[in-house]
């Protein structure tokens, strides 16, 4: 790489600018590799929203526009480094280093952390903006995680692993046998040198099959950002074989201003027989939030905050009393409409714009939207569901 304030120069004075047109207009320099200079400004627009400090720093470079689709943001990255205790006896080993969003941010936790990369220019890179980050306990080794894994001899406190979920044609997958390095084949490796494992792992996985798979899971954190789920986190523990596996699942959605968390164990919820259903629609009207939709915890979730379920399949809740700490969203039912031609023509005389979802509802929102002849409106939020034991109906709230 030739870096030169030329280079860093180019990029800033383009970084509005569309790549596809800087490619097609681009002259060949002695000063810089042009073609790599758009690579950045194309990797910055990315990044931009995902990782704001990191955006901020003109001189860190990104060795590719897939390793910034890739890398974690950095709220669940600096999430994943809280997980870090006991900072000073804690050695890291990142097996699948990408573009190192994880490895910087386990770096401020934990005393020391290596960085396994198999291809060379993200080392190359990766070195690089460790040194304008002054980040110096991070050691890069250039090799491939499942060659590392059978020579390697030192011990690692933790391992961390974020398997490649792109599979043949670039087609998305999630499975864990699917996914590049096979961590199912890996795991007896790992466990000759470290004690736990942290697996990234899609939203897309299935949870019950994660947990058959992978017999030695004490706890599972599905991680949100702003109510969407973004990755599941699996934490293997050595030597904790359960012949009834029953991890602590732990649901975090992380908000601008603070963190909703739920946590209850595998077991936990399986063992509950049913929920408690409504028999009709309370002053209040809740909506838990897609980490918890996730891990599948609506009887748990009914139970701890004493709030009716709609429906088995409604995954929406009610009560008369205000529950504050809900982990989700909060509502207050202004009015309550059997489902049908009639009612719809007093709801879109009555509320012309409104927030419309639909849960366990035959219409999907664009089609109900186009029903009630409804423009989009944030003051009133219309939730179409059904209501046990098979009512259709449309819940019209507003934000509590």
């Amino acid at each position: 790489m030739l870096l030169n304030e030329a280079f860093y120069k180019y990029i800033d004075e383009h970084k509005d600018d569309n790549t596809n047109v800087l490619r097609l207009q681009q002259k060949e320099s002695e000063e810089f590799d042009i073609l790599f200079a758009i690579d950045q400004i194309e990797a910055r627009k990315k990044i931009k929203n995902k990782l704001p400090h990191w955006h901020q720093n003109i001189y860190l470079l990104f060795p590719s526009v897939i390793s910034t689709e890739q890398a974690s943001s950095e709220e669940t990255a600096i999430y994943k480094s809280e997980l870090l205790s006991n900072k000073d006896a804690i050695k890291l080993c990142d097996l699948t280093g990408g573009l190192g969003i994880d490895t910087y941010y386990f770096a401020q936790r934990a005393s020391s952390v290596t960085y396994i990369e198999r291809y060379p220019l993200y080392c190359e890179i990766a070195q690089h903006n460790y040194k304008i980050l002054k980040t110096r306990n991070v050691t890069i080794i250039n090799d491939d995680c499942n060659n590392f894994a059978i020579k390697n001899n030192q011990y690692f406190n933790i391992c961390y692993i974020d398997p490649a979920r792109r599979g043949k044609n670039n087609k998305r997958v999630f499975a864990f046998e699917d996914c590049e390095p096979d961590i199912l084949s890996l795991l007896p490796n790992l466990y000759r040198f470290s004690d736990q494992i942290i697996i990234k792992a899609s939203p897309m996985i299935d949870i019950t099959s994660a947990i058959n798979q992978l017999s030695n899971i004490v706890e599972i954190h599905i991680v949100s950002v702003k109510n969407e789920c973004k990755e599941l986190l699996f934490i293997l523990q050595k030597d904790m074989l359960s012949v009834v596996p029953n991890p602590q699942i732990i649901c975090v959605n992380i908000c601008s201003k603070n963190k909703e968390v739920f946590s209850f164990s595998y077991l936990q919820e399986r063992t509950l027989s049913h929920s408690n259903y409504a028999s009709s629609i309370l002053t209040y009207l809740y909506e838990p939030n897609s980490s918890i939709l996730k891990s599948g915890a609506f009887k748990t979730l009914g139970q701890v905050f004493c709030v009716n379920k709609l429906h088995v399949n409604s995954h929406l809740y009610t009560s008369n009393m205000y529950i504050e700490n809900f982990p989700g969203r909060k509502f207050k039912v202004i009015d309550i409409y059997d489902f049908s031609s009639k009612n719809s023509k007093i709801i879109a005389q009555k509320y012309t714009k409104a927030s419309i979802s639909s849960r366990n509802f035959p219409l999907r929102p664009d089609e109900l939207k186009k029903r009630l002849k409804i423009k989009d409106g944030e003051e009133y939020y219309l939730f179409a569901t059904t209501l046990y034991p098979n009512k259709k109906i449309i819940i019209i709230t507003q934000k509590a």
